[in-house]
């Protein structure tokens, strides 16, 4: 009886550990960003991201130009992966209300809804809110501020960009 239920244990610690090493490997992805990005000089990309699980990473990509350009130009699968492998930090989690209404409105944004700007600044980078759209491979922009402006007028643009906002400064 008691080899039985050692047994027993032994399995189910190993069905626990293989779920902890798969959830614990399981690829993050990206679905919002708060970002500063500079071109001028040396080259800026850091900020913080929110993963589909609802973590957030802080991350910096400084002085990485050209594996930038190399993703950013593939795809927003590769760029994630540069991202998530490079020197990410992790933050917190962001609520799981808020979490849903990201995922429940971000398919709804236009990325051609629209209203720019000259801010008259040069090299001043620029500061973007965006969520990203795996299917148009693209990060949709929800405001962006620095050498111009842009602002997305879809239909709650403006919650999706103060839920991203709120958690810039964790």
């Amino acid at each position: 009886m008691k080899k039985r239920i050692f047994l027993i244990f032994i399995i189910i610690l190993f069905v626990l550990i293989i779920a902890f090493i798969f959830n614990f490997f399981k690829k993050k992805y990206i679905i919002a960003e708060y970002s500063r990005e500079n071109f001028a000089g040396k080259f800026v990309y850091n900020g913080i991201v929110i993963c589909s699980d609802g973590s957030i990473y802080k991350f910096s990509l400084d002085d990485k130009l050209n594996d930038y350009d190399k993703a950013a130009n593939e795809s927003l699968n590769k760029l994630n992966s540069l991202i998530m492998k490079n020197t990410t930090e992790f933050i917190g989690k962001i609520s799981e209300d808020e979490l849903n209404t990201l995922k429940k409105y971000s398919p709804d944004i236009d990325s051609s809804n629209y209203k720019k700007g000259d801010m008259g600044f040069r090299d001043f980078g620029q500061t973007s809110t965006t969520i990203w759209n795996y299917d148009l491979n693209e990060r949709i922009i929800l405001s962006s501020t620095g050498d111009g402006y842009i602002t997305n007028l879809s239909e709650n643009a403006d919650v999706l960009r103060n839920i991203i906002k709120s958690y810039a400064n964790s």
